[in-house]
C-alpha cells in the first residue's frame, strides 16, 4: 500500500494549488503540478511528517482525510512558489541614481503563511500540542549562578 496516493483527483488538486499560489493554468498546467518534482516531492514530505497517513486514508474520519489532503496541497504550493517568482520590477529614483529591483515580498509573505498553516495542520493530525500557537513560550535561564536575588550589594 506504499504506492497509495493521498490525493487521487489530479485536476481538482491542481486547481487548489493554483488558487493558493494565484497562478494561471498557462503558467502551471495540471501535468506540471502533478509531476514528481512538485506533487511527488510534497507527498513524500507529508508521508514523512505523518507516519500513520495510511491509517487516516483508510479510516472513516473525513475531517482527518481532508486535513491530510490539505497538507499535500499546501506542501505542493510551497514547492511551486520558488518557480513563480514574479518579476515585479520596482524602480527607485534619487537625484543621483536610479535603482531597479525585483519585489517578491508578497510571495515571501505567502510562503510564511503557508508554512504556518501547514505546521498547524500537522500538529492537528499528529496530536502534537507543543506546536500550538497558543502554547506558552518557554524561557531558559542562562548563567543561573550569576542571578541577582535583591539582597543588596556587599
Amino acid at each position: 500500500m506504499a504506492d497509495t496516493e493521498i490525493y487521487s483527483s489530479q485536476q481538482e488538486f491542481s486547481k487548489r494549488v493554483r488558487a493558493i499560489v494565484r497562478a494561471e493554468t498557462v503558467q502551471f498546467p495540471d501535468d506540471v503540478i502533478n509531476s514528481f518534482d512538485f506533487k511527488g516531492m510534497a507527498e513524500l514530505n507529508v508521508k514523512k511528517n505523518v507516519p500513520f497517513w495510511e491509517d487516516i486514508l483508510n479510516g472513516d474520519d473525513t475531517t482527518r482525510i481532508d486535513i491530510l489532503k490539505t497538507c499535500l496541497v499546501l506542501e505542493t504550493a510551497i514547492m511551486v512558489i520558488p518557480s513563480l517568482r514574479r518579476s515585479d520590477r520596482k524602480v527607485e529614483q534619487t537625484t543621483n541614481s536610479k535603482v531597479e529591483y525585483f519585489d517578491n515580498s508578497s510571495l515571501d509573505e505567502l510562503l510564511n503563511q503557508l508554512y504556518e498553516r501547514l505546521r498547524l495542520l500537522y500538529s492537528e493530525l499528529c496530536g502534537d500540542t507543543s506546536t500550538d500557537i497558543s502554547a506558552p513560550i518557554g524561557i531558559a535561564l542562562t548563567n543561573p549562578h550569576k542571578r541577582y536575588f535583591g539582597g543588596g550589594f556587599a
